[in-house]
């Protein structure tokens, strides 16, 4: 069967979105497979049909399918590899015009094809390889579908992240209430010691429109999924850690967490409606939001799907669309531009409302300088904080504070159009989930810069408050627990401010490090080297 049947260019096909997924299943809902492998399998289809009606022959047709739809889909790898080879200063675009010319003059001159004694033994070895290639991607898989099954039947049966007994009380005018995620967020006193950056007019703009900045903040995990997901619950997550286990690397649930958290549904329960924006990152892109905004609002392409537009061929032409949202540099730059400012405009919608924004700075990549150009870079585009940031420390430190003086002149536009333009009174939160990383690493060790981590912005502007009900070192946890406390009546006792530390491939094992980031002896030491 397997030397008769053409399967191998819809295996490589599929071959292509699982391995991207072996990369990602701890934090990609298998769900997110369904369209990419049906429009991969339809595609490869289309160009095996296609070729053979140029060829007259099945057997060449899918020969040459396989090697576009190999180096088609996975066109970046590709590159990446021949920048780190010898043949760096060779165009990439020249190779693909030798291989264009190579499969051309191979469909031209057939004969040599049809002098194949045995060409069923090229499709057999072809059909095996592709099924090799599928093993371990497929194993992934599953253990991702099974993980995710387990897990959300362990989180509905006991729902430990919900055992809040939330009642707010409604009142005559409700205030809108903005949760404004800002990623990788300092404290100032952090970005003094560390990057030499005095982050005071900005902060002195929020006091001057009545913020409260608790200037000795901490987070309460040093991960994004995780510090979100606590703040939104108003609650640690030890029993999610009990129940999903310690060696678990499954943050998918995190997301379900965030998307049902006590918050928004104790908002929603009292007539709220909920408005989130696209942040170009899959845990907190709140799809399901009442209202949700977006730069690519006419094309609901996931984040997997751009991620997978980026590794193709295709990225030459649609990363250069904004409309489209292939994962890279240039959708990066549209939702950050976008969120910021769209924000300020979310007042004149309807009320009461909740709004989530998940802005993506000043975490890396550094996209923008200060005036908000855009800052080009010759390496392909991650994500990656910290210890795994790609570039050197001083990179990082210039970097970071050139983004965050660009979000700042956007936010403080922003806050100022909310505030002058809301019916009543908002209430607004600007809050880091976690620190920067130009010093800090995943991997537990006593020399590693807590301080820098663990310090975060942590700004309030709640009208009608005694700032005496806030105190310096509150930290996320407490958040929506004193605005519940002091806007609906809930009555809810305030947590202690912990910070629980845990290494990225062990995102559940928790250490309580609370107060190892009050010394930054260890941070300013290692700076500048």
């Amino acid at each position: 069967m397997l030397q008769k049947y053409i399967i191998h260019p819809f295996l490589i096909a599929i071959y292509s979105i699982l391995a991207l997924l072996a990369t990602n299943y701890d934090q990609v809902p298998p769900t997110f497979l369904i369209r990419p492998l049906i429009v991969c399998i339809c595609l490869a289809g289309v160009i095996l049909f296609i070729i053979e009606i140029i060829v007259r022959d099945w057997g060449l047709a899918g020969f040459i399918s396989f090697f576009f739809l190999t180096i088609g889909l996975n066109y970046s790898d590709f590159s990446v590899q021949i920048e780190k080879s010898n043949l760096a200063k060779i165009s990439f675009v020249m190779i693909i015009i030798c291989l264009a010319i190579i499969i051309t003059t191979f469909i031209l001159n057939r004969f040599i094809w049809n002098k194949l004694s045995e060409k069923f033994r090229i499709t057999k070895l072809l059909n095996y390889a592709s099924i090799f290639l599928l093993i371990f991607p497929s194993y992934l898989l599953l253990k991702s579908i099974i993980t995710n099954a387990r897990d959300s039947i362990v989180l509905e049966k006991f729902r430990p992240y919900q055992n809040i007994n939330v009642r707010l009380s409604k009142k005559v005018v409700d205030p809108d209430i903005y949760y404004i995620i800002v990623d990788g967020y300092g404290r100032n006193d952090v970005l003094n010691e560390i990057y030499r950056f005095d982050n005071t007019p900005f902060l002195s703009h929020l006091q001057a429109k009545g913020f409260f900045v608790a200037d000795r903040s901490h987070c309460n995990y040093i991960q994004t999924s995780l510090s979100i997901s606590s703040s939104l619950n108003m609650s640690y997550l030890d029993n999610i850690a009990v129940l999903l286990g310690e060696k678990s690397t499954n943050r998918v649930p995190l997301r379900k967490i965030m998307r049902e958290s006590i918050v928004i549904q104790s908002l929603l329960n009292i007539g709220y409606k909920f408005v989130a924006f696209n942040s170009g990152y899959i845990p907190t892109n709140f799809d399901n939001a009442d209202i949700y905004l977006s730069p690519f609002s006419n094309l609901r392409i996931n984040e997997f799907e751009g991620l997978l537009l980026y590794k193709s061929a295709l990225s030459f032409i649609l990363g250069k669309n904004p409309e489209i949202p292939v994962f890279g540099y240039q959708s990066q730059r549209e939702i950050t531009l976008f969120n910021l400012g769209e924000l300020g405009k979310t007042s004149d919608l309807p009320g009461p409302k909740f709004v989530f924004v998940h802005v993506m700075l000043p975490h890396p990549p550094f996209i923008f300088n200060r005036h908000g150009q855009f800052v080009e870079h010759d390496k392909g585009f991650t994500l990656k904080d910290a210890g795994d940031f790609v570039g050197t420390q001083q990179e990082y430190v210039s970097g970071y504070t050139e983004q965050v003086l660009f979000l700042n002149s956007q936010l403080e536009k922003a806050i100022d159009a909310i505030i002058s333009s809301s019916a009543h009174p908002p209430v607004i939160i600007i809050q880091g989930d976690h620190g920067p990383g130009a010093l800090f690493r995943f991997v537990y060790s006593e020399n590693t810069c807590f301080k820098e981590r663990t310090s975060i912005l942590n700004a309030y502007y709640l009208p009608g408050v005694s700032q005496e009900k806030l105190y310096p070192d509150i930290t996320p946890v407490n958040t929506f627990r004193l605005i519940f406390n002091e806007y609906f009546d809930a009555h809810l006792d305030l947590l202690p401010d912990n910070v629980l530390y845990s290494e990225w491939e062990a995102p559940f094992k928790f250490i309580d490090i609370t107060g190892n980031g009050s010394d930054a002896a260890v941070c300013v030491g290692q700076n500048h080297k």
